[in-house]
């Protein structure tokens, strides 16, 4: 039984990463598009962290935890998660934003700084609380 869940444990930690790259990438492709256009950092952080994070839930629970049980929670638990990131994500994007209103190589920039902190908060806090086993 220990082998089991230690091999879902080295087999789940890539899948993770896997998901969060497919979904930071697509965030990343919409945020650059919206800011090319002349979309204020964020607004188009908004739409983007959210298709972004719509992604990330489909694919981890299909795809990474294989999770059919306490969908529902499961749901709810990853949408407080995603909102507090979601709000950490805009805080720090508007605040470092403040800074080089008009440069948008650094906007570029500082939503990939950002999306590094976010990637960690968001991988321990949906693997220990969101995907757990019940």
């Amino acid at each position: 039984m220990k082998k089991k869940n230690k091999k879902g444990v080295l087999d789940q930690m890539p899948k993770f990463f896997e998901v969060g790259i497919v979904s930071t990438l697509v965030d990343w492709l919409i945020y650059a598009i919206l800011i090319y256009l002349n979309a204020y950092p964020v607004g188009a952080v908004a739409v983007s962290f959210t298709i972004g994070a719509i992604i990330n839930f489909t694919l981890n629970q299909a795809y990474t935890f294989k999770s059919t049980d306490h969908r529902i929670c499961r749901m709810f638990t990853f949408g407080i998660i995603v909102v507090s990131a979601w709000y950490f994500t805009l805080l720090l994007v508007g605040l470092f934003n403040t800074l080089y209103t008009d440069n948008k190589i650094i906007s570029i920039g500082i939503r990939m700084i950002v999306t590094c902190i976010i990637f960690i908060y968001n991988y321990f806090m949906h693997k220990y609380i969101t995907f757990r086993r019940w």
